[in-house]
């Protein structure tokens, strides 16, 4: 029976080892990929911008950025500054946890600042996604040393047990 737990102890310790590499390769991917999505965003906005701030049409990328905000939600914050530093646009989102990224961007157009663009957004999202991925790594693995442990139970009753009880 010590042997047993012992044993189980020694692979469940093998088991948490290599789940925390797993979920270290998880984060290694997924936040890399939040932050190439967050940039890829940050294009997309500078290249929506520019066209109407040369125009002077600050309704239309106040609009854009009011409606992009809003149906991003993971965007907590964008703002947008003209050359001068006045803000161009805005858009906010109150949100709880302090999990969030900045990211900012000057643009310029012929070698002239045009506008300066700040991007905050959470990455919760991504730590939601590792949550579940560790639930389902710590369920897989209690499952994985329950039926380890059964199936070394019965073998070693079966192949050492049993014959002993029959000599006694």
């Amino acid at each position: 029976n010590k042997a047993i737990i012992a044993y189980l102890l020694l692979f469940s310790l093998l088991l948490v080892a290599v789940n925390v590499f797993l979920i270290y390769k998880e984060w290694g991917k997924q936040f890399p990929a939040f932050m190439e999505y967050s940039e890829n965003e940050l294009n997309l906005i500078e290249s929506f911008s520019i066209s109407p701030v040369l125009e002077h049409k600050f309704s239309t990328v106040a609009e854009f950025i009011r409606l992009w905000g809003e149906k991003k939600k993971d965007i907590v914050d964008i703002k947008l500054y003209s050359q001068h530093n006045h803000l161009l646009a805005s858009f906010s989102r109150k949100v709880a946890n302090k999990k969030v990224k900045t990211f900012q961007r000057n643009v310029s157009f012929m070698g002239k600042h045009l506008l300066s663009i700040r991007l905050i957004k959470t990455y919760n999202p991504v730590v939601n996604q590792l949550k579940s991925f560790i639930a389902s790594l710590v369920l897989q693995s209690i499952l994985i040393v329950g039926l380890f442990g059964v199936i070394l139970w019965f073998s070693l009753k079966k192949l050492a047990i049993q014959p002993l009880e029959l000599e006694i």
